[in-house]
């Protein structure tokens, strides 16, 4: 991908600081763009359900060199049940069952992620 030439070329805005916005501008800045990130929050989201990464996933996080401080971060999920309103425990099953190569809260994967489309020096966060 060749940044295209004249006024303001090769910039590229990007609405969201979620983590596929994140994803993005990294992997523009990296090709020679200058993406900018905008998000309507002033802060990253500081909430939301565990993410799981597998197969694919896991390239793009290990070609952003953030798949190690993933793992470091990752949940320690040892077994998943349910239980009744009396608190019983009605089924349990494995953690490798129901989650990925590694489970996270999405709040952790997008803040390695928000960083490092920081660190990459052309992406404006």
């Amino acid at each position: 991908m060749q940044p295209a030439r004249g006024n303001g070329a090769g910039t590229v805005l990007i609405c969201g600081a979620g983590i596929a916005g994140t994803v993005v501008a990294y992997r523009l800045a990296r090709a020679g763009l200058r993406p900018t990130v905008v998000e309507r929050s002033a802060d990253l989201r500081q909430a939301g359900n565990a993410v799981d990464l597998r197969g694919p996933a896991l390239q793009v996080m290990a070609d952003m060199g953030v798949l190690a401080e993933l793992e470091t971060r990752a949940t320690q999920l040892s077994e998943f049940f349910r239980i009744d309103s009396s608190g019983k425990r009605v089924f349990t099953m494995a953690p490798h069952v129901i989650g990925g190569e590694i489970e996270l809260l999405r709040t952790e994967l997008n803040a390695v992620l928000f960083n490092a489309a920081q660190k990459i020096g052309r992406a404006h966060v």
